[in-house]
This record gives C-alpha cells, sequence and structure tokens, in this order.
C-alpha cells in the first residue's frame, strides 16, 4: 500500500532536516539535497511498519503547512510495510 504525507524540509549547517508534521516522531536528516527523498521516503515507511490503514493519521493539505523562512515542502509517498499477519487478515476479510 503507498502512503503519501507532506514533509517540511529545513537547512542547517551540516545538510537538511526532514519533518513530517501530520506524523508525531517521523524525521531524518540528510548531508546533500538528492538525499532527501530517498531517506524521507525509508523513514515514513518505516515510522508505519505494521499499523493497519486504519490507523494511519489524515494527511495536510500542502497549503496547511506552516513553512517558516528557509523550508520548503515536499510531497512524498512510501511503501507501507505490513506485517504479514496483519496483511492476511485484512486480505481474508476483503478490506485489501
Amino acid at each position: 500500500m503507498i502512503i503519501g504525507y507532506f514533509a517540511k524540509i529545513r537547512p542547517v549547517d551540516n545538510g537538511f532536516v526532514i519533518t513530517f508534521p501530520d506524523v508525531p516522531g517521523c524525521f531524518t536528516c540528510a548531508f546533500t539535497r538528492d538525499e532527501i527523498e530517498p531517506l524521507a521516503r525509508e523513514v515514513l515507511s518505516f515510522a508505519f511498519h505494521g499499523h493497519v490503514p486504519e490507523d494511519l493519521p489524515a494527511a495536510s493539505a500542502c497549503d496547511a503547512l506552516e513553512l517558516e523562512e528557509g523550508q520548503e515542502a515536499l510531497f512524498v509517498e512510501a511503501e507501507m510495510a505490513l506485517e504479514n499477519g496483519r496483511l492476511r487478515s485484512l486480505i481474508d476479510n476483503g478490506l485489501l
């Protein structure tokens, strides 16, 4: 299952910090601009490892983000890793 959320990218002295306002505690950092998107996808995927789709927080629209000076928004899509047992249960119950 593909999930998507907006991330805030903030430049810092040694690179960039990436946070997901809709996903508390989900953040990562990168040394270069080229590393941002792959690392953001990875951390977003791991943030929901083992969760079921009904547990996901609602994603905000881009215009709802409050960006500070120097920040930018990036929409990140990632594969949601489901545990095998939960995935089987969703399939068996006709939810997927």
